[in-house]
């Protein structure tokens, strides 16, 4: 059980990741 939640964690903490990175890129884009 316990590996099974620290791939879920993983893989949504890439999530977030992922998603945080392409928010800065944007913000990145819009001001320059």
């Amino acid at each position: 059980i316990l590996e099974g939640l620290k791939l879920a964690w993983a893989h949504d903490f890439r999530q977030v990741e992922l998603e945080g990175n392409n928010i800065l890129l944007i913000c990145v884009i819009q001001k320059g």
